[in-house]
């Protein structure tokens, strides 16, 4: 099932990577399974925010996912969320959008969180952060301009106390090793500046 439509796998050219389909009749049913553990790159949730600023459309949806991607894209715009890096929620908790990876959004998390304040990362494929603080949104925006130009010690953030890359042999691995190969192997603190200040212009 593939964009509320069912269809039939007819070709596969393994050396382009292209996948020859048709549509066929049936009952569409997705069976995700929503607890996986998957990380976003940043060219992905470059698309999307991509896809909802465009009035592109994709001929291959259906009338229904026509219908659901305009509402998403009317939803996004007047929210401010496509251009915007932080936006308010309430008088002390605002969304923060910076349309980055996985590692680079984790890697905003701590930093914040070392700044004392309360964010937290809503589930692990989740494209925001959302933060509790009292110094409105600019001050927010501050704290975050702050840390992207700063000289950030990935080994000083706050991470848990067993924080690891998931790998089969883990129980036979020390803490402090597990650890370190997480803060020099996921954490992308590069990546996160780069890509922040390409996207949204943060001075």
């Amino acid at each position: 099932a593939l964009a509320g439509l069912t269809w039939e796998t007819i070709d596969v050219n393994v050396k382009s990577k292209v996948i020859f389909v048709k549509r066929v009749p049936g009952i569409s049913v997705v069976d995700w399974d929503v607890d996986f553990a998957v990380e976003l790159h940043t060219v992905l949730v470059q698309k999307i925010r991509s896809v909802l600023k465009s009035d592109e459309v994709y001929p291959y949806l259906s009338e229904r996912c026509k219908e659901r991607l305009n509402e998403i894209r009317y939803i996004a715009r007047g929210s401010g969320i496509l251009d915007s890096l932080v936006t308010p929620l309430s008088d002390t908790k605002y969304a923060i959008f910076p349309w980055v990876g996985t590692r680079q959004l984790m890697t905003l998390n701590y930093a914040l969180r070392q700044r004392k304040l309360k964010s937290k990362l809503p589930w692990m494929t989740c494209v925001y952060l959302e933060v509790n603080s009292n110094n409105g949104k600019e001050g927010v925006e501050n704290i975050i301009s702050d840390i992207l130009h700063s000289n950030l010690d990935l080994y000083s953030l706050p991470l848990p106390e067993k924080v690891q890359i998931e790998g089969k042999y883990n129980e036979f691995i020390p803490l402090n090793l597990l650890r370190k190969q997480f803060i020099e192997d996921y954490l992308d603190f590069e990546g996160l500046k780069s890509d922040i200040l390409n996207t949204k212009g943060v001075k």
